[in-house]
């Protein structure tokens, strides 16, 4: 995966706090943990994010290559490709590419682009609206809300917990985008 930077991401709306608070086996009348949960709703997300390599809500992602060449972009739900810029070698001023010096792939999420241009940048729109999101990594990001919220600490007597709770990662897998 290249270096990338996510200038904007909307809010993650597809896990409402009563949709938390019943997986947690709560009744929506206890508000006693709300903020604790919301927090939970959160943090759950990035990790989910961050785990399946791409973008669990729609925003603005700026990607970097030093090669040129074919470029795998991080967002999946790719939308539009907003600007490209590359450099050529020996030079130190980015050049606004036109759709004749690369090439958008829709179904790889690859940018091909001359070899000319040593140095690029990508910006484009991605990540997953509410309806797009799989129901499996909906259940995983749940799954990561329950498992935190009932195991407030990283040490249980006699067990120690894992990087990922084993259902979460299993159904998060199954939308992950494994890069080297």
């Amino acid at each position: 995966m290249l270096p990338f930077k996510i200038l904007t991401q909307d809010p993650f709306t597809a896990i409402t706090l009563d949709e938390a608070k019943s997986q947690c086996r709560l009744m929506p009348s206890f508000i006693l943990d709300d903020t604790y949960i919301s927090s939970l709703i959160t943090a759950s997300v990035d990790a989910a994010q961050e785990y399946v390599h791409w973008m669990l809500s729609p925003g603005t992602v700026k990607q970097f290559s030093e090669n040129g060449g074919d470029v795998m972009l991080y967002g999946k739900y790719v939308t539009s490709i907003t600007e490209v810029t590359g450099r050529t070698v020996g030079s130190d001023v980015d050049t606004v590419l036109t759709t004749d010096d690369y090439e958008y792939n829709d179904v790889t999420d690859v940018v091909s682009v001359n070899p000319a241009y040593g140095y690029v940048n990508i910006t484009y729109a991605c990540g997953a609206t509410d309806l797009e999101l799989p129901n499996a990594v909906k259940q995983g990001i749940l799954m990561l809300i329950s498992t935190m919220y009932n195991n407030r600490e990283d040490f249980i007597s006699g067990l120690s917990v894992e990087k990922m709770p084993l259902t979460s990662q299993k159904l998060l897998s199954l939308s992950r985008i494994y890069v080297s």
